[in-house]
């Protein structure tokens, strides 16, 4: 490039497909963005997926959708490309484990966004998106934000829009978000949901196993929005409280204190037991976290499930688990 193009709405996606770079793409084209979509075929067992990439990015009418073949088969170390089975659960609705899984496939997501990056300075694109989520999703240690920041200075080093005081951004707007709180964002921007494949092992006509972790954080998800869960919150007396209600009855409580250190603290967080499996646990944390902006929030140990703490951003620390703001993105799940 260096040719003083303007960069500033051209963004390269990572188009696998699925649900999550979807979505990615329908918002930033949304946002205005010129969108040239990349889908890589890297020898995955699911590879249906390119096949629903190439239907999306036709309805999504992108500028460009570039399928590059690089098998990673040879390389293997993943269910995704050696002959293995894909881990999956009877039960549709079992929470994913904490943990790397088997179907982390090595170094992934570093090879696509320096496949990503390279098209981007080809292309005179100012920007790459890429639906890393890590929140709701199955311990992959490259859809952290410290991989993605990472990147980021990776690619403000080592290319020449970089050099030259244009480094390419790493977009990532769903990084903060819940599964289900991205699918209320592709539902809002008209994502085609169904058309999405996100399983780790369909058959042949793209239909999902059921079982997977991909699968079941769909299903979960899908779940929890079909819930008429509401939460409100009360900001007075000593310190915010939420409750959760249900067709109308209260199904679930929490609320913070301030400590003498600065930080909330968790004082209570119960769910009745009929709205355990509907999102009510998540959804209280979340209204809180809005409330506490850029603030922190700390949790004893025993006040509250990890995997419920662990979807709403919360990280061990000390004997019990602490939530530093800004509060849950709120920018993509506006208007």
């Amino acid at each position: 490039m260096g040719s003083g193009e303007d960069t500033s709405r051209k963004a390269v996606v990572l188009l696998s497909g699925g649900l999550d770079s979807t979505t990615v793409a329908a918002w930033l084209a949304r946002e205005g963005w010129k969108i040239h979509a990349l889908s890589v075929d890297y020898g995955q067992r699911h590879a249906v997926e390119l096949s629903a990439a190439r239907r999306l990015a036709a309805r999504l009418g992108v500028a460009e959708h570039l399928v590059l073949p690089l098998d990673l088969r040879g390389i293997g170390g993943s269910a995704l490309t050696a002959d293995r089975p894909v881990p999956k659960e009877a039960d549709p609705l079992a929470p994913v484990a904490a943990g790397i899984p088997d179907t982390y496939v090595p170094a992934r997501n570093t090879i696509l966004l320096a496949l990503a990056l390279a098209l981007a300075e080809a292309r005179g694109a100012g920007a790459i998106g890429i639906g890393v989520n890590a929140l709701d999703y199955s311990g992959y240690p490259d859809c952290r934000p410290e991989f993605v920041a990472a990147f980021a200075e990776l690619a403000r080093l080592a290319t020449r829009e970089g050099v030259e005081g244009r480094p390419v951004r790493i977009l990532a707007p769903l990084q903060h978000l819940r599964k289900a709180e991205i699918l209320t964002l592709a539902r809002r921007l008209g994502v085609p949901v169904a058309e999405t494949v996100s399983c780790y092992d369909p058959d042949p006509g793209g239909g999902a196993c059921g079982g997977c972790d991909a699968c079941r954080l769909r299903a979960r998800a899908e779940r929890e929005l079909a819930a008429p869960v509401e939460v409100a919150v009360d900001a007075g007396g000593s310190g915010p409280r939420a409750e959760a209600r249900l067709s109308g009855r209260p199904v679930g409580w929490a609320a913070l204190r301030a400590d003498p250190a600065g930080d909330w603290r968790l004082e209570i967080l119960e769910v009745a037991p009929e709205a355990r499996d509907l999102g009510a646990a998540p959804r209280l944390l979340r209204a809180l976290q809005r409330f506490a902006g850029t603030g922190s929030i700390r949790v004893a140990a025993a006040a509250a499930e990890p995997e419920v703490l662990r979807s709403c951003g919360f990280r061990p620390a000390g004997r019990g688990w602490r939530w530093q703001g800004p509060p849950p993105a709120a920018l993509p799940l506006d208007g």
